[in-house]
């Protein structure tokens, strides 16, 4: 059906001769009650909603119900409004259609929206409010379809002290001392007194047309309030003439008038399927389904959510067709009493659960419908506002189908948090046994509850409209889970312990039961039985598993690490990496920032692996990298880097794949987001010393024994100032005690690398790891670093200086022996029996380094990543035997 020109007749606006088709029993229907029609050239609703097309200003609204001749489109949602509409003085989108002019752009109920409004505007307001808050503001003249006006010929209405008249504040109006009702207004009881100044009928129409009330006439006590004019109301209510209208008033008025005051005096004649007092036991799923009324239910749930609680439970109060309000104080200190009393509204009904030490979700919301008196149900939790006329839009049926939040459809991360939010029918939600209490820590109690729904109860889920539901921003800190890492991990952690568990359902046999003492609308409640959670009825090797994957899981999914890293690394470091790359994420302003990775896979002995550390730190820094630190043990280095720094940096101790992870690429996408460099030069695709790009949009993967090739990102200052910075573990500490009180500030330090390739690591072929040309040079320099070489040259150095003392570090340990010899009582070493390449020699080794770099001055040995770690850490230049001393005449052979 095409939406005419007579739309807004039917808004309380001007319906024109415009081309709604096949609507001619509406428009009589419209004719017949009571209306007159002003011609609007608009071609649809659409147009009208966007103030686009009015042909001329009309003098005054026409009736809510009217009619056109030739076309008669009927209102879509919202209620009648008299405002007349015209280029002058109309709004725009869905708020206009029901009668108020809004800033531009309209408002909404969701405060983001609302932040752009151009100006304060003139007199019209939003129609869902009464007050400056996150729902919409007010002026001094609302309009609205249950408002009032300061002055000029518009439309006033004065309703009585009666529930509706609440319910018109909250629609946007303003009650004054004469009040009726709207529902007794329109069904004629009149007003109690006459009213303080003229109003206008709803039903009131231009002059002569002979249905309706006269225009610019005061209300009096007819039937709805107005002067009558001749034959208005037995062609309103088509029923003959007058007389039987007015009988059928005798009989239907007392009887508006009792529900009207009933509702008044039990706000909303809320019902409770429990008793007001004494003392009683529930168990969680027995109840008798059959006393539910008909009506709905809101039941929320929290702990120590006391700042927005009391605007959130205002917002509750207006929500349209709710009858009752039951919210579960999960063991608040202070506890929620005192907010709840000073709403002094007997629809909420308090259910305070004593001796709780932790929050749970489950079990809080089960017990919440437990006390829930009503068929339907919604379920909200304490930071949810909703639209008023949420109900209205969100329609449920017994057994077919419920309504719910779903993350994947929110728009912006914070209706992510919307969904916990179910509109659902008791019935169903007991017929699953409501949430599994099983899940007695963070996250997937919602997923899990609404997949039974769907697959156990055959029920069809809809997604709530975001548009009519609102969250309070707020950090994970304020949730009243305590020790919540990470919340989708626990989310992901939990979906994977219930998998090993049979489903939570109708026949489960541990469930909550409660001792209840009631208190008018309060009810104490203390558990005598508390369910087993998920964790206490899993293995430990289940447990450990299961979050071991979750976190993998968030690292793959979110961040693009590639599940093959992710299973060489450690739970642990699992935890870290999240933590750092959240924390990344949460002080970046970028909302499409995600933070990258420098995986540093460190190779060779422990001097090339500090060597590229240093320059893998300084990269990772500079780029706004986390740093993950790949330190295999192997034949060249026999420790973990846990067995020699306590830094906290993400470490793995071993990676499955190799470079340049080819096969990878064929099942895992994150592959795609990874870039290598490879400069193990025997390797496949390695390029030594190709140039490192920092790419914002892919994690790197860099594996070497040398310092990366990126000039603007790692320099030998910083490299080495990062090398500092690592804290040595206790056992290496313990180890350079030994020299704690010795003067190395009149000391040289001495390293002898003495070991040519063939005797150097045993279970290493050579030729597999450097180019012929390399292994030549290398062995060229140990030669030239054997220790008699450096004999000569600490004599020299003694004789210049005889208080001078030495701290020898040697590959051999033979070597110190020899030296002590040759220089008795000037020779300092560290005590050890061990000069192999495991975690205890590695150590003491680290312990060399330091102390070397404590002397004033150094001899070291040529082409040794030993000697240079030594002066990285020391900040001091080294003579280098072969080239400063016991130089070889002939020079070193070409490489």
């Amino acid at each position: 059906m095409q939406q005419g020109g007579g739309g807004y007749g039917n808004y309380g606006g001007n319906a024109g001769n415009g081309n709604a088709n096949g609507v001619n029993n509406g428009a009589q229907q419209s004719w017949e009650n009571g209306g007159s029609v002003y011609r609007n050239d608009s071609d649809n609703m659409e147009q009208m909603a966007r103030s686009q097309s009015y042909s001329v200003e009309p003098p005054r609204a026409a009736s809510p119900l009217t009619n056109v001749s030739s076309g008669y489109a009927p209102r879509t949602s919202g209620p009648a409004s008299p405002i007349p509409y015209s280029p002058s003085a109309q709004g725009q989108g869905a708020e206009a259609a029901v009668g108020g002019q809004m800033s531009i752009p309209p408002l909404s109920l969701n405060p983001a929206y609302n932040s752009n409004s151009s100006r304060t505007p003139v007199r019209a307001v939003s129609p869902v409010t009464e007050s400056f808050n996150q729902y919409g503001y007010s002026s001094p003249a609302p309009y609205s379809p249950y408002t009032q006006y300061q002055s000029g010929p518009q439309y006033t209405e004065q309703v009585t002290s009666y529930a509706a008249a609440g319910e018109m504040k909250h629609r946007g109006g303003q009650v004054h001392p004469n009040e009726c009702s709207a529902e007794n207004y329109a069904n004629g009881n009149g007003f109690s007194s006459p009213p303080q100044r003229k109003v206008y009928s709803p039903y009131h129409q231009n002059s002569g047309s002979g249905y309706g009330y006269e225009a610019n006439q005061p209300y009096e006590y007819g039937m709805f309030g107005g002067s009558l004019k001749k034959g208005s109301l037995n062609r309103l209510l088509v029923v003959g003439n007058l007389r039987y209208l007015f009988l059928l008033g005798l009989f239907v008025i007392p009887c508006i008038w009792l529900m009207s005051n009933a509702v008044s005096m039990f706000e909303g004649g809320a019902v409770s399927i429990y008793p007001s007092s004494g003392k009683f036991d529930v168990k969680i799923g027995e109840k008798d389904m059959e006393k539910l009324g008909n009506g709905i239910s809101i039941v929320g749930a929290c702990m120590n959510r006391q700042e927005n609680l009391e605007d959130i439970l205002k917002n509750w109060l207006t929500i349209k067709d709710a009858k009752e309000i039951v919210l579960v104080d999960w063991s608040s200190e202070p506890p929620l009493k005192e907010i709840v009393d000073a709403l002094d509204s007997n629809k909420i009904k308090l259910v305070r659960v004593n001796d709780e030490p932790k929050w749970v979700l489950s079990r809080a919301f089960n017990i919440g419908v437990q006390f829930a008196s009503y068929e339907k149900v919604i379920k909200l939790d304490c930071d949810y506002a909703l639209h008023n006329n949420f109900t209205e839009s969100h329609k449920i049926e017994q057994g077919r189908n419920f309504v719910s939040g779903d993350w994947e459809n929110a728009r912006d991360e914070n209706e992510r948090h919307l969904n916990g939010a179910m509109y659902v029918h008791q019935k169903d939600f007991w017929n699953v046994l409501g949430y599994d209490e099983r899940i007695q820590t963070y996250g997937w109690d919602d997923e899990d509850m609404y997949s039974r729904l769907m697959n156990g109860a055959k029920l069809e889920k809809s997604v709530v409209n975001y548009d009519e539901i609102m969250h309070l921003q707020h950090d994970d800190s304020a949730r009243a889970q305590e020790g919540v890492k990470f919340v989708e991990v626990e989310t992901d952690y939990n979906s994977l312990l219930l998998k090993k568990l049979d489903d939570w359902g109708p026949k489960q046999t541990e469930r909550s039961a409660y001792a209840v003492e009631a208190h008018g609308n309060v009810y104490d409640v203390t558990a005598t039985v508390k369910p087993s959670s998920v964790e206490e009825l899993s293995a430990e090797v289940d447990r450990e598993e299961s979050w071991a994957t979750a976190l993998g899981q968030r690292l793959r999914d979110q961040f693009l690490v590639p599940w093959d890293f992710l299973a060489s690394m450690s739970t642990k470091n699992r935890e870290l990496l999240l933590r750092n790359l959240m924390e990344r994420l949460s002080r970046s302003e970028d909302e499409s920032y995600t933070p990258k990775i420098l995986f540093g896979h460190c190779m060779h002995g422990l001097g090339n692996r500090l060597r590229a550390l240093g320059s893998m730190m300084s990269f990772a820094k500079n780029s706004n990298r986390e740093l993950v630190i790949i330190w295999e043990n192997d034949e060249h280095c026999g420790s973990d880097f846990e067995d020699l720094f306590a830094s906290k940096y993400v470490t793995m101790g071993e990676l499955g794949p190799k470079a340049p992870f080819k096969d990878g690429q064929k099942y895992d996408d994150a592959f795609k987001k990874l870039k290598v460099y490879n400069y193990m030069e025997l390797e496949e695709d390695a390029v030594k010393d190709e140039l490192v790009v920092d790419d914002p949009e892919m994690h790197l993967y860099y594996k070497g024994a040398y310092i990366m090739n990126a000039p603007e990102l790692s320099d030998w200052e910083q490299d080495n100032e990062n090398l500092r910075s690592l804290v040595p573990v206790d056992e290496v500490k313990e180890i350079m005690e030994q020299h704690s009180t010795k003067p190395f500030n009149n000391m040289v330090g001495v390293h002898i690398r003495n070991r040519d390739l063939a005797q150097d690591i045993q279970n290493v072929d050579f030729s597999k790891e450097y180019t012929a040309s390399a292994s030549n040079t290398m062995d060229y320099w140990r030669h030239k670093s054997h220790y008699k070489n450096f004999i000569d040259r600490m004599r020299q150095l003694a004789i210049e200086d005889p208080e001078l003392e030495f701290y020898v570090a040697s590959d051999t340990v033979e070597v110190q022996e020899e030296m002590e010899k040759e220089f008795p009582g000037k020779i300092h070493t560290t005590d050890r029996t061990c000069d192999d390449r495991d975690a205890s020699c590695v150590r003491y080794a680290l312990a060399d380094l330091y102390n070397l770099g404590k002397t004033k001055k150094m001899l070291g040995s040529n082409w040794s990543s030993f000697t240079e770690a030594a002066q990285r850490f020391g900040g001091i230049e080294a003579e280098l035997a072969g080239q400063h001393f016991a130089v070889d005449p002939d020079g070193p052979p070409e490489s």
